[in-house]
């Protein structure tokens, strides 16, 4: 995927290696939602299901 079709594809990669993640590229611009909804909604799904989160404590 070029970055030229990528809004904001150098801060985003350098703000995710901070954090120490590795981002998730969507292609489309700030607007990627609207115009691009299939592959965010894909993106999206494919890290919640792989996220491996720690189930939050019972409450007592």
């Amino acid at each position: 995927m070029e970055s030229a079709s990528i809004a904001l594809a150098a801060p985003g990669a350098e703000l995710a290696a901070r954090l120490g993640v590795e981002p998730i590229m969507v292609r489309g611009s700030h607007e990627a939602m609207l115009t691009h909804p299939d592959d965010v909604a894909t993106a999206l799904l494919e890290h919640i299901t792989s996220a491996r989160v720690p189930a939050a404590p019972m409450a007592s």
